[in-house]
């Protein structure tokens, strides 16, 4: 069974962040093309993600 929509109580369960990318680069480990992302979450300091 597919649901269409979740409760507030699992909504307010998420952890939503936002950044800035600073750099991008090839990435050319990844199975599909793809590119990798070095992305500045503030006190979270810097994290990397294929994108």
């Amino acid at each position: 069974m597919i649901r269409d929509t979740i409760s507030w109580d699992d909504f307010a369960k998420i952890d939503i962040r936002v950044g800035t990318i600073m750099k991008v680069n090839d990435f050319p480990k990844a199975k599909k093309p793809a590119w990798q992302l070095i992305i500045d979450f503030g006190e979270l300091g810097l994290k990397t993600s294929p994108a």
